[in-house]
């Protein structure tokens, strides 16, 4: 059988899922990084096998869902997530996949999944960030002066020149930025049982952020075996290696 590659939007403004497969077997979900919108994981598209339907969240304050004010605690966005999630009533199987803030994203809603009684994801991909359990001692962002704040992140890598030389495309950037580093840097972990599914934790060897370590220590976090994968790079290594990091979750899935 075909599937289905027909280019379309479902359920705008939740998970976006830019090519219908209504005959794939799984379902892929993703979450952005800090100030990334649904339109981040676009190319994704060509490396997700037919089989697999991706998914992304679109999270508040931002393209479709720009009227919604932004979150900026986990407590407030995930619940959400969550009840969006639900609301699509699809039983096929998943996995969930975040980079950076997207993947304290992923890991909180699949904790909280389970406590409403829903199944988990067959995989959890985290990506370019330190397991949750450990206590965050980098400098706190999301409070700079605009000017500060932009620095570091073109130190990151995660500021394109473009927007860097426009203060109009900054003024509106900057506050989407500073609202999903605040979900970050006032998040405070609970410790819960272990997840019972599998974890797959990549990383940039050259990542500022992260240590091999911090990855490594994801494992507390899962009942099973969680696979650590590097790739050369920084923070945002994902750009060059993305089909290898797309075929190690779909052949997890």
């Amino acid at each position: 059988m075909t599937l289905s590659m027909r280019t379309t939007t479902r359920r705008a403004g939740r998970y976006v899922a830019f090519d219908e497969r209504p005959y794939a077997l799984y379902r892929l979900y993703c979450f952005p990084f800090a100030g990334g919108a649904a339109s981040s994981y676009l190319s994704w598209r060509k490396f997700v096998p037919e089989h697999v339907e991706l998914r992304v969240a679109q999270l508040p304050g931002r393209q479709d869902r720009c009227a919604e004010p932004l979150r900026t605690e986990v407590d407030a966005l995930v619940p959400m997530l969550a009840d969006e999630f639900l609301e699509e009533g699809d039983e096929r199987p998943f996995g969930f996949f975040g980079h950076s803030m997207g993947a304290l994203v992923a890991f909180e809603l699949a904790r909280e999944l389970r406590r409403r009684g829903h199944e988990v994801p067959r995989v959890l991909g985290v990506s370019a960030k330190p397991a949750p359990q450990l206590r965050a001692d980098r400098k706190t962002l999301h409070t700079l002066p605009d000017d500060a704040l932009t620095r570091e992140l073109v130190a990151l890598g995660g500021m394109p020149t473009e927007i860097c030389s426009s203060p109009e495309l900054l003024s509106f950037v900057l506050p989407t930025i500073r609202a999903d580093l605040a979900v970050c840097e006032t998040y405070r972990y609970r410790p819960e049982p272990p997840l019972p599914c599998k974890i797959k934790a990549f990383g940039g060897r050259q990542d500022p952020m992260v240590t091999d370590a911090e990855l490594a220590a994801w494992q507390e976090q899962s009942s099973m075996p969680t696979d650590i994968i590097t790739h050369r790079g920084g923070h945002f290594y994902l750009s060059d290696a993305l089909s290898p990091v797309v075929d190690a979750i779909v052949t997890a899935l």
